[in-house]
């Protein structure tokens, strides 16, 4: 998945019960796009991320972004995010490895 599909991720795309995301529409020749499996600690991560999401927009809406627009916190479910850098920054401080 690039930088740009996971930006843009919508909740219709993420399929928690199979452990899948669809991406990349334009990149197919059937225009269905690609399915990608992914592992059980992502979809803890995903559902973990979920629970955040409805305590902040409400239950998740096919076309919300999956990662909200906003600074310094989130305030838009229908725009994306532009950039990880913010929020990938403060990931060596949670962890407790300080660069």
């Amino acid at each position: 998945m690039s930088p740009g599909e996971a930006m843009w991720l919508r909740w219709r795309q993420i399929d928690l019960l199979n452990g899948t995301i669809t991406v990349g529409k334009a990149k197919t020749s059937s225009d269905t796009g690609r399915i990608i499996p992914i592992n059980d600690d992502l979809t803890r991560v995903l559902a973990e991320h979920r629970l955040w999401f409805v305590q902040a927009f409400g239950k998740p809406q096919p076309d919300q972004c999956v990662f909200p627009f906003g600074s310094p916190q989130p305030t838009d479910p229908y725009g994306p995010i532009t950039d990880f850098s913010s929020g990938w920054d403060k990931v060596p401080w949670a962890a407790g490895v300080y660069c």
